[in-house]
């Protein structure tokens, strides 16, 4: 056996010192496209993979040819995949980071704003109110007033820092900054989905990423142009969904709405499946002729061989739940982090109202944060009919949008560890609290162990009595 570290995401102010020495004729090889080229050839060639990245090293171009080849004429796109690029992203606003996030196949680690003071310069002044821009910064400067204010009264209010409540009333449009590690597959996805979308700044973030990863691997940044698909599919699906066809009832002040897309039994069959050399048909209908005090036992063996680090058996994606919900831009900024489920939304509403922290009502400061609220929304109507798109630059994390989230079994464990926990910002785990209480309806065996991270062990112990089912 031989195993060899191959190579590493380098700091590129380190790697640019590095290569003030480099001979001219080597620093070619300083890519991570030879990589993506010597593993495109391990299924073909005889050579050892050491040997393949020599290789590519030292001829990048018939490197880069290559992968032009094999990753787009061929069509072996996971080829790019083992190009990977770590990015800074710093001054871009709070709505468009939401823009950038929705990639999932990425790493991102963001600043908090539930941590950190924020200050009135780091407001993004979007392009697309130019002619607005008394108008925008008088909002700003009421938001942020309303702002300290908070800082000043909520430490009065037993509870968490004053800064996760107060920046309630602060707008998207505050900057926020992130570390982004992405491979060059899913770049360049994100880089054409960011080049087609409505707002400026978007898609200036999408300009910015090409020309830096272009720079470094261009044979792997390609097609990033904008197309049709992503040009002129919400144009086409709102001309087959006329006017007079939607909603005119005002929506209502909180929605969650679950419902579950098979039987539990899913899931233990395909635990069986896996193990058995039975037809999945043979092993659900095993499952279903048991009594339900048998299915109860089932899981139970299961789950009590779990522990809190554990991720439950892959066999638990069998079984989904759909909710719609209504969330504050504050709660889906904690939310989009869970990437693996399914998270569509719509653009912030105003009609669905905003949260108010119990916190801002204790402190009594609930009246200036509502009139707060009604100057965003006053500045907001003013706005939108010339900017329908940017306007919710205005809006605060407060204001709420409407999502539909897919999420099987296995990602609600995931979920209701991190945000049913105790550590987690308020609002996000009354959220967890009420999709787990929907979930538990539709699949109650198989989620019998999900839990915060800080309950865990008194959880498993009240159901098992101990470490395992027998004990």
């Amino acid at each position: 056996m031989k195993i060899m570290l191959a190579g590493f995401n380098v700091d590129c102010e380190a790697l640019g010192a590095a290569t003030q020495s480099t001979p001219v004729s080597q620093r070619d090889a300083l890519t991570p496209e030879t990589l993506s080229a010597a593993y495109a050839r391990i299924s073909r060639s005889p050579d050892a993979v050491d040997v393949l990245r020599c290789k590519a090293r030292l001829d990048v171009a018939a490197a880069r040819a290559s992968n032009q080849k094999i990753v787009f004429e061929m069509g072996h796109k996971s080829i790019a995949e083992h190009a990977v690029f770590a990015f800074d992203l710093m001054g871009v606003s709070r709505l468009a980071i939401e823009s950038i996030e929705r990639s999932r196949l990425a790493s991102y680690t963001e600043k908090s704003q539930r941590y950190q003071k924020i200050t009135r310069d780091e407001v993004v002044l979007p392009l697309e109110f130019h002619s607005y821009q008394p108008l925008f910064w008088s909002l700003i400067d009421l938001q942020f007033e309303a702002y300290q204010q908070l800082l000043l009264e909520l430490p009065k209010v037993r509870g968490a820092k004053p800064e996760e409540d107060a920046r309630f009333v602060l707008p998207l449009a505050m900057s926020g900054q992130l570390g982004m590690t992405i491979n060059a597959r899913s770049l360049e996805h994100m880089i054409g989905r960011l080049r087609s979308h409505p707002l400026y700044e978007v898609r200036d973030v999408g300009e910015r990423l090409q020309r830096e990863a272009g720079v470094v691997a261009p044979s792997l940044i390609r097609y990033t142009d904008p197309t049709p698909l992503r040009m002129e599919l919400r144009s086409v699906l709102l001309e087959q969904y006329p006017v007079e066809m939607r909603e005119t009832e005002s929506p209502e002040e909180y929605t969650i709405k679950c419902r579950g897309t098979e039987s539990e039994e899913m899931v233990a069959a395909a635990l069986l499946h896996e193990v058995s050399q039975d037809s999945f048909e043979h092993c659900f209908n095993f499952i279903n002729r048991k009594t339900s005090e048998e299915r109860l036992e089932f899981f139970k063996k299961i789950l009590s061989l779990i522990n809190v680090h554990d991720a439950v058996p892959r066999a638990f994606e069998m079984i989904d739940v759909i909710y719609e919900l209504d969330v504050s831009a504050s709660c889906f900024a904690q939310l989009k982090r869970h990437r693996m489920m399914t998270l569509l939304s719509q653009d912030y509403c105003v009609p669905l109202g905003y949260t108010v922290p119990p916190r801002i009502v204790e402190s009594g400061k609930e009246y200036m944060y509502r009139e707060v609220m009604d100057q965003t929304r006053r500045v907001y109507d003013t706005l939108v009919r010339d900017c329908p798109d940017a306007a919710q630059y205005v809006l605060t994390q407060a204001h709420k949008r409407r999502v539909i989230v897919k999420m099987n079994a296995r990602e609600l464990y995931a979920f209701s560890r991190l945000r049913e926990d105790a550590h987690a910002q308020w609002e996000i785990r009354d959220l967890a609290k009420a999709m787990l209480e929907g979930a538990r309806k539709v699949m109650p065996l198989t989620l019998l162990l999900a839990c915060g991270k800080d309950v865990f062990d008194a959880t498993k112990t009240a159901l098992f009595g101990g470490h395992n089912a027998d004990s």
